[in-house]
């Protein structure tokens, strides 16, 4: 008796998640690429690689069984699955004023097969309020020029290095299979 009204009282009560900005990059490319994240697969040639401190009941390999983090109507990339330092870095094409864009969880679908339609529906009934100007600006990086998707992860493992360093794998996985 005791367990189930603990087991209920743990399922009812809300889970409280945080999701905030620590590092802001935006950045232009030499050669577009195909941003696989979406059902839209749409080219990109600009995009913005994201840190964030998130909570750790949101921690999880990315496509498996784990929330999709959305930047606005779009799932954003996430290179890790995020360890004990509570950072993911994550990207999405396109640079969205984030002051006036929102970052949430939706829900566990890949990302591969939300359209523009299902990421537009997640933003109007999930998402909270975007982040304030004041937040965003420090964090925002000069734009970086790169040539290509390689040196996009090129650059994301270095910031796992940086930021989720018990990721270690994670961005050795990337340098070995995008060959830098």
């Amino acid at each position: 008796m005791i367990w189930t009204t603990f087991l209920s009282a743990s399922l009812a009560a809300p889970v409280t998640d945080t999701i905030t900005p620590r590092l802001i990059q935006p950045i232009v490319f030499e050669e577009p690429f195909t941003y696989n994240w979406n059902a839209d697969r749409r080219q990109a040639s600009t995009a913005t690689v994201l840190v964030l401190e998130i909570t750790a009941n949101r921690r999880g390999l990315p496509q498996v069984g784990a929330p999709v983090l959305y930047v606005g109507s779009s799932p954003a990339a996430r290179a890790h699955p995020g360890g004990a330092s509570n950072h993911i870095v994550a990207y999405i094409i396109g640079h969205p004023d984030l002051s006036e864009t929102p970052i949430f969880w939706g829900p566990d679908v890949l990302p591969e097969r939300v359209t523009q339609e299902m990421g537009q529906q997640y933003e109007d009934t999930l998402a909270g309020k975007p982040p304030d100007k004041a937040i965003i600006a420090p964090l925002t990086q000069a734009t970086l020029s790169l040539t290509n998707e390689a040196a996009l992860y090129a650059h994301i493992a270095t910031l796992i290095d940086q930021y989720a360093p018990e990721d270690k794998i994670f961005s050795q996985g990337i340098r070995v299979t995008k060959g830098q």
